[in-house]
């Protein structure tokens, strides 16, 4: 499980809510907390606005995260899809997000489309106020909390669903293992799994997580003969973002991406009418 929690921002709810149901398939998991009876995209609009008022003045508008699973556990979260409902509510409940006004959505793989064109992976989607309902009290949690809560988390699903290739793992290096002797080539692509992560989980797109690469001293990018970044060179070898990012990881920076390029059509829509 990779827990990606973006920085809060001014977005539109309206915009946010309309991006979750473009990817999302009628029938499958929806939660809803302190929401009252608003079930469609104007009415969560409408009530994610109205307690928004309560909020602090210089606060932002929402928080936008993201739980994502592995593909090799798709199989047992169709089958049961109870797991997800309650690690999400775990997850809202650790963080004290379950006291804020909370519209999630999960995308999951589309069997009727091609894989190079479906979601690969079972992910929900959070749009969380920044406030409690209807309370001025920040839904903000420090960060010796968070790591606190990610453990609290990883323990909860090791309980609960060990058979979960999901594990959250949020500080592998906390378990001891004895150290091994491993070749130049071994200790490369450690590294460079390393640094993908890392850098992953500070990016806010594809493309910051592209120009992060590109700063790193020892990494320079590559591109396929149509153009497209496809990974990095380092010490004379290829190491591909597919390859080498894990997969949900992956493929969130890639929705990231996109959302990132609506917003920007909207935005030169709003120019060209004024």
């Amino acid at each position: 499980m990779f827990i990606k929690e973006l920085k809060t921002s001014n977005q539109k709810f309206s915009r946010l809510i309309n991006y979750f149901l473009e990817s999302y398939q009628k029938g499958d998991p929806q939660l809803f907390r302190n929401t009252g009876f608003a079930t469609k995209p104007r009415e969560l609009t409408k009530v994610f606005t109205e307690n928004s008022k309560f909020k602090h003045s210089r606060s932002k508008n929402l928080r936008h995260c993201i739980m994502s699973f592995t593909p090799e556990d798709s199989e047992k979260l169709e089958a049961n899809s109870g797991i997800l409902y309650d690690l999400a509510g775990e997850y809202l409940r650790l963080r004290g997000y379950d006291k804020a006004m909370v519209y999630s959505v999960i995308h999951r793989p589309d069997k009727n489309k091609k894989k190079s064109a479906s979601v690969q992976h079972y992910h929900w989607h959070f749009l969380i106020s920044v406030n409690e309902y209807r309370s001025k009290k920040s839904t903000r949690n420090s960060r010796k909390d968070y790591e606190a809560q990610q453990v609290a988390l990883e323990e909860y699903q090791y309980e609960k669903y060990p058979h979960l290739q999901s594990l959250v793992y949020t500080n592998p290096e906390r378990t001891k293992t004895p150290k091994i002797k491993r070749t130049h080539k071994e200790e490369n692509k450690l590294f460079i799994t390393k640094i993908y992560t890392q850098i992953a989980d500070e990016s806010i797109s594809f493309s910051d997580f592209c120009e992060r690469i590109e700063k790193h001293a020892d990494l320079t990018l590559y591109t396929t003969k149509k153009g497209i970044v496809n990974g990095c060179w380092y010490k004379g070898n290829k190491y591909r973002f597919r390859t080498f990012l894990e997969a949900e990881r992956f493929e969130v920076l890639q929705e990231l991406e996109q959302l990132k390029k609506l917003r920007k059509e909207k935005e030169q829509e709003r120019g060209q009418a004024r």
